[in-house]
């Protein structure tokens, strides 16, 4: 699904329900709060059963097509006049922190494997992940993590061809991700996510026949 950017509600766009009702008006901020608040609105509003849950923008259709000529087409090609019709939305996962898990030099637990800017989790920014704080975490980390790769050996960094690699099936583990690790979690959603995934990760694991990283 293509992205909705944030200069929609930048721009003055509101939320509403299949309703009508604009349900984050009397929230703090309503629909400018953190991104991280507005996505566990929309999502606890889903699941009380507002499927059609849309975004209404109050520009003008020429504001709209002039500023936003992106997400105008995108609606367009799915029968959707932005001018004037909500725009159907649901929060995606990549408003909250996530990415690999590194230490101060962007070290991972893998051997042999760094990450920086947005791949990588921090824990810098809280639940907040914007683009513009992944950008500042690529620019303050990338020397850190640089220093950190050119004081290892070369022969500890010999990657392994993709083709290598089996391929992927993102259908498998995509419901058990959005049901136990989406926008709202707890301790028993995480475990029951965690014992579907093990599994799956055990079969990948047993199918290589060589690590990624020597």
């Amino acid at each position: 699904m293509p992205l909705v950017t944030e200069a929609v509600r930048g721009d003055g766009a509101i939320l509403i329900d299949d309703t009508g009702k604009r349900f984050m008006a009397d929230q703090p901020g309503a629909e400018l709060a953190a991104r991280d608040i507005v996505a566990r609105a929309v999502w606890r509003h889903r699941a009380e059963g507002h499927k059609n849950l849309s975004r209404c923008a109050k520009a003008s259709r020429k504001g709209i097509c002039a500023a936003l000529s992106v997400i105008s087409a995108f609606c367009k090609m799915a029968g959707v006049d932005p001018a004037t019709d909500p725009i159907p939305v649901r929060p995606a996962v990549h408003y909250h922190m996530g990415g690999i898990a590194v230490d101060i030099d962007g070290r991972s637990t893998v051997s042999g494997l760094w990450a920086c800017g947005e791949v990588s989790r921090t824990g810098l920014h809280g639940a907040n992940r914007l683009a513009s704080n992944s950008l500042m975490e690529a620019i303050v980390c990338a020397r850190w993590v640089a220093e950190s790769i050119k004081g290892v050996s070369a022969g500890c960094l010999r990657p392994h061809p993709a083709d290598s690699l089996p391929q992927s099936d993102p259908s498998v583990v995509r419901p058990i991700l959005s049901q136990g690790l989406g926008v709202l979690r707890d301790r028993d959603s995480i475990c029951r996510a965690i014992r579907s995934l093990y599994p799956i990760a055990h079969r990948r694991g047993a199918a290589r026949s060589q690590p990624w990283w020597d």
